[in-house]
Formats: C-alpha cells, structure tokens, sequence
C-alpha cells in the first residue's frame, strides 16, 4: 500500500484560540476514522494539568496524545510564587503546559529569591512575599543597577533538551504527540509500534521580572514572566490532522 502524502497545514487564526481549535481540528479528523480498534474517550479539562489533549484506546490500549498548535508555542504566562516555600504556587492563569514550564523555571529559584531578598531589605517596612511583587520605584532603580543587577540575573533565555520533554510526559503516560505542521511523532517510547518517527529537538524558556507601568504613582508592580516554545528538527510522515493518514494509521494493529 502506498503511503498519502504528508498534508500542507496552515496555521489557523482563530477568536477562540489557535490551539483548542487544533485541539478540537484533530479530535474530528480522528474521529472520522471509522476504525474498529479506535474508541474516542470523552476529553478531559485540558487546561488543568492534568488534562489529556486527545484521550484514546487503541487495540484495546490506553493511547493518551498530547497535541501542539503551530510554532508549538507553550504556556505563557505570569507565575504567583510563594518566597517563604521558594515554590511557585499557581499561574495568572489557567493554560496547558503549566506544570512543564514552572518545573523548567525551577532553575531560576535562587536568583529570584536573592531578588525578592534584596528588595525586602530596601523595603523592610513593606509587605513583599514574593510574586507578583509591588516596590518603590526607588527600589526597582537600585535592584538594577551596577553591582546589584538581580532583576537581570531572574531572567533568562535557555534550552531545555527534548529528553526533558519526554521524560515529563512519559510520568504522565503519554508518549505521542501530534504538532501542526510537523506531524504525530512518538515520544520517549513507541509502545504501540506506529509507523512513525521518534520526536527530536528541543524547547527554549523565557523568563523575567516583568514591571507594568506605574500610572504617576510612587510603586511599581511586576510579575514573574514565564513563555516556552517547542522547537522540533524533523518532520513525521503522518499528521493527525489528515483524514486519510488517520484512516491508515488506525485500520489495523502495528504491535502485529
């Protein structure tokens, strides 16, 4: 049998959200299948962290994906962290990816506590807990200048290897993934022996101290800023979001 051809997938613009209508692109694209040996589970909350983007059992099996819009752009976001626990404890808001991102932010805990440490000391009357944080702007010049660079020293721009990646979802069970415009890739592990390529590449993180304006008052306010993006280096020969590779990938049993 020869194999359809890989599908020109553009990016979508949309109102409600490029990713959950990938999201909801891909799940009708799976659906329309028709397979004997695919059974659609109902979809969980995917903006808890918990959440499964496309629930499956195939041939009988647990198949969980994790699905990605195009430019496989992450969580972005402003973490509330907690400085007595040096733990971040929630997000501004409720996005996918959360939990990955702040396990990748981890390693910037010691810088943005001698942060918070440091105003506090500038501050000692003031309330400062930790982030978001609200500061004299007196403060804010002093932390950033020479010698006392520490909102510099909070941010940074690094890359995660993928195996972070896998070995994160992998604790979640999941070890596909489909990303717009790049295809349905394996992950950590291809137990069910699709045809289909392991994931390589890797993620960049973006982190900062993030100050808005102070609309003429003394005090200044700013979040800590967390932004991730996938950076993938090859290409599946299936997309998910291909009926006919779809219609292929699930009419029969790859582990035979």
């Amino acid at each position: 049998m020869s194999l359809p051809s890989p599908p020109s997938l553009p990016l979508l613009h949309a109102v409600k959200g490029g990713g959950e209508l990938y999201e909801e692109r891909v799940y009708e694209t799976v659906s329309s299948s028709s397979s004997s040996l695919l059974v659609m589970l109902p979809k969980s909350n995917v903006n808890a962290n918990t959440g499964i983007d496309l629930p499956l059992r195939f041939c009988d099996k647990s198949l969980p994906i994790e699905i990605k819009k195009g430019g496989a752009q992450m969580s972005g976001t402003s973490a509330y962290y907690d400085r007595a626990t040096s733990s971040f404890t929630g997000l501004a808001k409720k996005l996918e990816d959360s939990d990955l991102v702040l396990a990748a932010a981890k390693v910037k805990i010691p810088a943005l506590n001698t942060y918070i440490d440091a105003a506090k000391e500038l501050e000692p009357t003031s309330v400062i807990v930790g982030m978001p944080i609200n500061i004299k702007k007196s403060t804010r010049t002093a932390l950033g200048k020479s010698g006392r660079k520490f909102q510099q020293a909070a941010a940074s721009e690094f890359i995660h290897p993928i195996s972070f990646l896998r070995e994160f979802h992998n604790k979640k069970g999941i070890y596909y993934i489909q990303i717009e415009g790049a295809g349905f890739f394996s992950l950590g592990g291809n137990p069910l022996n699709f045809p289909i390529p392991e994931l390589e590449g890797n993620f960049k993180l973006e982190i900062r101290i993030g100050f808005a304006g102070s609309g003429g008052k003394d005090r200044v306010s700013a979040g800590y800023r967390i932004q991730g993006r996938l950076r993938t280096l090859n290409k599946s020969p299936f997309s998910l979001d291909n009926a006919e590779h779809c219609k292929y990938l699930f009419s029969r049993n790859w582990q035979v």
